[in-house]
């Protein structure tokens, strides 16, 4: 497992956890009044007051949670730029290679056939042959016609 992953288990777990335990605070709160043998107005006073710090706990909670998801994201978008530049890296990295072993093998293929052409033997053209024959047969007229 990721640390990436461990840090999201962690934090979906605190965040269940503070759900929980809104809940739980907000059903204690209203159980605990309504049993508590006070008159109404004290009752309804208390309600207000505990209204109050409900709101102002999940108001801090928000900010809180904010804050974290501000935070994670901020790391997912660092995590996920440091990804794409190592991705663009090892891209340019295995095109150079690619490029430099197809250099490598024209450079080979090139050194091969210069050397086939230093062995080779040159044959003459057509027209050399030709020019040949022609010279040839008014030597050979000549033995003839002797």
């Amino acid at each position: 497992m990721t640390a990436n992953q461990e840090q999201r288990d962690q934090e979906q777990t605190s965040n269940g956890f503070l759900v929980g335990t809104i809940i739980g605070g907000v059903v204690g709160a209203v159980t605990a009044l309504f049993l508590a043998p006070k008159p109404g107005k004290e009752l309804r006073n208390d309600l207000t007051e505990q209204a109050k710090n409900v709101k102002e706990r999940s108001e801090l909670w928000t900010e809180q949670v904010k804050g974290k998801s501000t935070e994670l994201a901020e790391n997912a978008k660092q995590t996920s730029l440091s990804l794409v530049q190592k991705v663009q890296q090892e891209t340019n990295d295995v095109v150079g290679k690619v490029k430099e072993f197809r250099r490598a093998s024209v450079q080979e293929e090139l050194s091969q056939l210069e050397e086939e052409q230093v062995t080779t033997i040159p044959l003459p053209t057509s027209e050399e042959v030709v020019a040949e024959s022609q010279e040839e047969e008014p030597a050979k007229e000549m033995e003839y016609s002797k």
